[in-house]
């Protein structure tokens, strides 16, 4: 099942040896969706990397990952670059981009998302040329799911999931394509 991140979130379980994720509002959400994504949130043998906590109970105004050394990052990019990271594997080269080209193409995407996608009245504004954009290309930033359309998701699902099917399939057909096909992969 799908994780609900329409309210903060707190799980609890032995945190001695893991990072601890600091939200508080929609657009540090995304952070533990990624995490979810990579399985690092939770209990369990491959899991439990990755701890998630209310901001509001930390005082913060946005989020942060503190690292089970202690370590703190506090911009959105560079704790999606960490979750990337802890998850190990060959999730660097797949979700980041396997040459400096790839990777430089995400990161263009990751900033478009950012700068452009932090609301649900950016997204609305975006979503024509986004739609275009899946005219020629049938993920974000790569030919394949990258961390750029883990956001590009998530940022998304909002407007989607209120908005009439059969309204947003006529007007944003190569939108709706995109996000049924990421909805569908293997991370969620």
């Amino acid at each position: 099942s799908k994780p609900n991140f329409s309210r903060p979130h707190t799980i609890n379980f032995d945190k001695s040896n893991m990072s601890t994720i600091y939200v508080s509002n929609w657009t540090s959400r995304a952070l533990p969706m990624v995490g979810a994504a990579l399985n690092l949130l939770g209990a369990g043998k491959t899991r439990g990397k990755v701890a998630v906590e209310a901001a509001a109970t930390s005082g913060l105004a946005g989020a942060r990952m503190v690292g089970a050394d202690g370590a703190t990052w506090t911009q959105p990019k560079s704790i999606l670059l960490r979750l990337v990271d802890l998850a190990g594997g060959g999730y660097t080269n797949t979700l980041l981009g396997a040459d400096p080209l790839e990777r430089a193409q995400v990161s263009q995407w990751l900033e478009y998302v950012e700068r452009h996608c932090g609301s649900v009245a950016g997204v609305e504004k975006v979503s024509p040329a986004l739609d275009i954009h899946f005219k020629a290309s049938t993920y974000v930033a790569l030919d394949r799911l990258s961390l750029a359309d883990l956001l590009m998701y998530h940022a998304v699902y909002p407007v989607v999931a209120v908005a009439p099917a059969d309204k947003m399939r006529k007007m944003l057909p190569c939108l709706c394509r995109w996000f049924d096909l990421v909805q569908h992969d293997e991370l969620f």
